[in-house]
C-alpha cells in the first residue's frame, strides 16, 4: 500500500516518523468520511497522459500534490475554512503516479468528489509571419539552415519578453516560449484576454507581438500544451490556467529577481538601464487589441 509521509507534506526539514496509508480511487467518484487524530487522508492518483482533474472538497483546509518520492509538486489549497467548499481544477504530471494529501480538523467530516480525464492537446496550428525585426532575422536564418541556440542565448542575456522600439510613445513587445509541442496561451495579454502564441516555422520558438504604451507595467502567464476540454468556453478558459507557468524557458531567467513571491505571474515592465520600474499604467484593452499583432481568428 502506498504511504505518504506527513512531515514532507508539511514542508518540514525532517521526515515525520509516522506515515499514512493512501487509497487508490478510480478516475471518477466521491468519497467522504471523518478526520481522525492525524487530520490527514491520502489518495494515490494514476499515471495519465495529457489530463486535467476537476475536484470538489468539503471540510478540508489544505490539499497538496506529491510525487512518487513524496516530494511536494504543488499546493492546491492552503488555509481554507474548515466549513467551506472548494472547487479545484488542476493537471497531473504526465505518466507519473502522484499522491493527493488532504488535511482537516480532527473529528470534522470531509467529502472529496473528483473526475480525471485524459485529453488531446488543444491545437493551434495557424502560422503568422513575425513583425518583430529580431524574429524576422531569425526566420531568415532558420530558412538558411541555422538553429535557435544563439537566439535563446540572447534572450538569456537580455531577458524576456522581447522589447523593441516602435515610435516615440510605444514599444513592440513579443512574448516568447521555448519548446512547446502543440500550443501556448498567453494570460493577461495587452488585449485583455487569453490568446494563443504562434510557432515560428517548425522551430522551438513560439511568439506573439503587441504594440503597447512605452510606460506599460503588467503581469502575465504562459501556458504550454493546453489540453482539449469538453465543455463551455468558460471551462476552456479555466483549463488553460491549469497549465500556466512562469515565463521561464530553459535559458530565460533574467527576470527571476522580480518575480512576485508565491506567484506564478511575471511582472513585466520596460526598464531604463536594468530593472528600473516606471510609473504603473493600465493598458487600454480596446486600443491594445486593435494594435495587437497576429490576432488569432
Amino acid at each position: 500500500m502506498k504511504m505518504a509521509w506527513s512531515g514532507l507534506l508539511l514542508g518540514l526539514g525532517t521526515v515525520s516518523a509516522q506515515a499514512m496509508p493512501c487509497s487508490t480511487p478510480s478516475v471518477q467518484g466521491e468519497q467522504q468520511g471523518k478526520f481522525d487524530a492525524s487530520g490527514e487522508i491520502c489518495f494515490v492518483l494514476p499515471a495519465l497522459n495529457e489530463n486535467y482533474v476537476s475536484a470538489t472538497l468539503s471540510g478540508i483546509t489544505d490539499a497538496r500534490l506529491l510525487d512518487g518520492q513524496n516530494r511536494r509538486i504543488r499546493t492546491l489549497l492552503e488555509g481554507g475554512p474548515a466549513d467551506g467548499e472548494h472547487q479545484l481544477l488542476f493537471s497531473l504530471p504526465q505518466q507519473q503516479v502522484t499522491s493527493l494529501v488532504l488535511h482537516g480538523n480532527e473529528g470534522m467530516r470531509w467529502r472529496f468528489s473528483w473526475q480525471m480525464k485524459e485529453t488531446p492537446p488543444l491545437p493551434r496550428t495557424q502560422r503568422v509571419a513575425p513583425v518583430s525585426p529580431v524574429l524576422q532575422q531569425l526566420e531568415k536564418a532558420l530558412e538558411a539552415g541555422a538553429g535557435t541556440t544563439e537566439f535563446w542565448q540572447d534572450r538569456q542575456r537580455y531577458g524576456t519578453p522581447l522589447v523593441e522600439p516602435f515610435d516615440a510613445d510605444h514599444k513592440r513587445v513579443t512574448f516568447l516560449w521555448r519548446g512547446a509541442k502543440q500550443n501556448v496561451f498567453l494570460f493577461g495579454s495587452p488585449a485583455g484576454d487569453h490568446e494563443p502564441l504562434f510557432r515560428l516555422g517548425h522551430s522551438d520558438v513560439w511568439f506573439r507581438s503587441y504594440v503597447v504604451p512605452a510606460d506599460t507595467v503588467m503581469q502575465y502567464k504562459l501556458a504550454p500544451d493546453v489540453p482539449r476540454v469538453s465543455g463551455s468556453p468558460r471551462d476552456q478558459r479555466s483549463d488553460r490556467s491549469v497549465q500556466s507557468a512562469d515565463d521561464r524557458c530553459e535559458v530565460c531567467r533574467s527576470l527571476e529577481s522580480v518575480v512576485f513571491a508565491r506567484s506564478q505571474s511575471i511582472p513585466f515592465l520596460f526598464r531604463a538601464g536594468h530593472l528600473a520600474a516606471v510609473a504603473s499604467r493600465r493598458v487600454d484593452a480596446k486600443n491594445a487589441h486593435q494594435r495587437a499583432v497576429g490576432q488569432y481568428a
